[in-house]
């Protein structure tokens, strides 16, 4: 078996610059963004969301805007590229109990329709509903996208109301039970994307 001892591993065309750099511990560099490996990591965005907000939303309807602060931009480096969307969000209703609150998962402010229920009747289709009991639950978010573009990508949720009436749905926060004392909170929600090189 042969061994090739070097520093550096540059192509031709690109005028010195080196693109694999071999640490004598045996760490190799890559220039952020250039591993393009099908399934591997490419780059990680990710926004965390520490203050709160509310928007009245209908009955069985979503919100109008997306929600402030929760909207990390990627832009892909390859169209074949996926974008993995993780992270979770703090979500309240006013009407509390079972009635609870729903997120859609949007490309800019159009709800990505893949990452949405199926479509029975006047059903909503929502990416994720939680019973918000007063007080605030938390819904997840696990969702791979495959935007097919290398044009930067803003990603986004808008709320939704299961109440039967118009409701306040709030974030990182209960808006109609926010008394000053340690049994009534503020949270965080956050959105993180993940670019997965594709084939």
């Amino acid at each position: 078996m042969s061994t090739i001892k070097t520093t550096n591993i540059t192509h031709g065309s690109n005028s010195g610059t080196a693109n694999l750099v071999l640490a004598s511990d045996g760490k190799v560099t890559i220039p952020e963004k250039k591993l393009y490996c099908p399934g591997a990591v490419v780059q990680v965005v990710s926004t965390t969301k520490t203050d709160v907000w509310t928007e009245s939303c209908g009955e069985g309807a979503f919100s109008s805007n997306v929600v402030t602060g929760l909207t990390p931009s990627i832009t892909p480096t390859a169209s074949s590229s996926k974008i993995l969307l993780t992270g979770y969000v703090v979500i309240s209703n006013d009407a509390g109990g079972a009635w609870g609150a729903g997120i859609v998962l949007c490309n800019g402010t159009t709800a990505i329709p893949e990452a949405r229920g199926g479509a029975v009747g006047s059903r909503s289709q929502l990416s994720g509903k939680a019973e918000s009991s007063y007080l605030g639950t938390c819904i997840p978010i696990n969702f791979l996208d495959s935007p097919a573009t290398t044009n930067a990508i803003t990603y986004g949720i808008k709320v939704w109301n299961g109440h039967t009436s118009t409701q306040n749905i709030s974030i990182n926060y209960t808006n109609d039970s926010d008394s000053d004392n340690n049994n009534h909170i503020r949270a965080a929600s956050t959105l993180t994307l993940m670019e997965i090189a594709g084939t």
